[in-house]
Order: C-alpha cells, then sequence, then structure tokens
C-alpha cells in the first residue's frame, strides 16, 4: 500500500491504483469542467471576433496596426489563461482528489497548453479559412505568415517563445499561495518583457555592428531618401546576423519550458505529498 497525505487526512491507494489511469485524468477533468467552462466559451466567440475585425481592416486597407492587434490580443488570451484558475482557491480539494500528482498535472498542461491554444489560435486559423471564401483575399493568417518568412527563422522559435509566458503563468498559479491572481500575471508579462528586452538590446547591437545604423545616417546626410532596393540592402545583412540569436532563443525557451513543466508537476507532487 501506497500513502498519500493531504493537510487533513491520509489516503491510502494500492499500489497498483497509483499508476497512470486515465480514467482518474476523468475524475480530475470533471473537477476542474466548472471553473474552465467559461473560458471555453468565451474564448473562441472572442478569437473570432477579433479575427473579423482583423480581416475586415486587411481588406479596407485601413492600418497594419488594426490587424496586428487581434493576433496580440489573442496571444495574451493564451499567456494569461491560467489566471482563470484563481478564481476561486480550489488546491486544498485538489490535493484530496484520488489521483496521482502526475494525473493531476496532465490536466492542467493539457488544457492550457494544448486546448486553449486550439480555443485561441486554432479558431484564428479556421476563422481564416473561413472568411476568406466570404471576403477574397482577406486572410490575416496570410501576412502574419508573411512577417514569420521575412525573418526566415525555424517555426519552433515561434512556439517555444509562445510557450514561455503561458507555462510562467500557470506554474504562479500552482506555486504562488497568497494574491495568485496578481502574481500569476505579473509573472506572465515578466516573461514577455524578459524575452522583448533581451531581443531589444541583442537588436540594437546588431543595427551597429550590421552597419544598418551607418547606412541610415548616410542616407540622411545625402538627403534622407532611401529606395525600396537600398532598404533591403540594409536590413538583410542585419536579418543574417539575427537569425542565429534567434535560434539560441528558441532552443533556450524550449529549455525553460521543459524546466517549468517539471517544476509545475514537482509543485503538485509535494502539496499532495
Amino acid at each position: 500500500m501506497t500513502t498519500m497525505q493531504t493537510a487533513d487526512n491520509n489516503i491510502c491507494i494500492d499500489d497498483r491504483a497509483s499508476r497512470f489511469s486515465w480514467k482518474r485524468v476523468e475524475y480530475v477533468i470533471r473537477f476542474y469542467y466548472p471553473l474552465l467552462r467559461g473560458q471555453m466559451i468565451i474564448y473562441p466567440c472572442v478569437a473570432l471576433a477579433l479575427y473579423i475585425l482583423a480581416s475586415v481592416d486587411v481588406y479596407i486597407k485601413w492600418t497594419d496596426l488594426l490587424w496586428a492587434a487581434p493576433a496580440t490580443v489573442i496571444s495574451f488570451m493564451f499567456y494569461l489563461a491560467p489566471v482563470v484558475l484563481t478564481r476561486r482557491d480550489t488546491r486544498m480539494v485538489a490535493t484530496m482528489l484520488p489521483a496521482t500528482a502526475l494525473e493531476k498535472t496532465v490536466v492542467l498542461l493539457g488544457y492550457f497548453m494544448v486546448i486553449v491554444p486550439l480555443l485561441t489560435y486554432g479558431v484564428y486559423y479556421l476563422g481564416g479559412s473561413l472568411i476568406k471564401m466570404v471576403i477574397p483575399a482577406a486572410s490575416v493568417i496570410d501576412k502574419i505568415r508573411s512577417v514569420k518568412q521575412d525573418l526566415g527563422t525555424p517555426q519552433f522559435i515561434y512556439q517555444a517563445s509562445e510557450l514561455v509566458p503561458a507555462v510562467t503563468c500557470l506554474w504562479a498559479v500552482v506555486k504562488v499561495k497568497r494574491n495568485r491572481t496578481l502574481k500569476a500575471v505579473v509573472s506572465g508579462v515578466a516573461a514577455i518583457l524578459g524575452m522583448g528586452i533581451i531581443g531589444m538590446v541583442y537588436g540594437a547591437i546588431v543595427a551597429f555592428s550590421s552597419g544598418f545604423v551607418s547606412g541610415i545616417k548616410d542616407a540622411v546626410h545625402e538627403g534622407g531618401y532611401l529606395a525600396p532596393e537600398q532598404v533591403e540592402e540594409l536590413v538583410a545583412p542585419m536579418v543574417s546576423e539575427m537569425i542565429p540569436f534567434l535560434t539560441a532563443m528558441g532552443i533556450t525557451s524550449m529549455c525553460y519550458v521543459v524546466f517549468a513543466v517539471w517544476m509545475i508537476y514537482h509543485t503538485v507532487k509535494t502539496r499532495q505529498n
């Protein structure tokens, strides 16, 4: 027999029952479902509405800022989704659920790292397919893809960087005992700002080392006009020098995500034991 201790009592579970069980995963899902149900309804509705707004902007060619803003909102919806768990403090009850720490962690990661992206980014891509049938050439997704392709960086870099603030926020929700909402939001935003500041500092260094800044200064002295071809010549070396850095950031992000996932599991296990 294996003994699992909670704050109030000891729960004895047979060693065979301590093995991973999808049936117990189902029990954990049922426990969290009432808390997550509202988010599961609101998120896809908001994502679709934002995509329609962005598509209309692309169609009428109003401003690039408007089509890009909804994509940013969608990202923050994903990053801060774990904050929904702070609506009610269910941690004490969760420790008494007849499930292992691994099973509980699988439910949390499965929802926030798989289901939520489907409810946000998934709806965005689905919206792109449907709206493009109604409004030809109004695909926001095409514009987003073109921006990423211009940088020429591997797709895994974007995916890994997207997971960093989300998994950080979830880690804070699971770990923190007081002021969970505030600290979870701050943790997620801090992760975003941290990556942004590092990128800005390195970008500034590359701008000088690649000759981009000196090229701009020369253009200003010569009259202040740069032809599109000249801009491409200045930007190309800068982008080339940024690719190794972005690749390293992607690999570092993946390592951090693995570490954060382990810490989430360790926190759940420690609280349960």
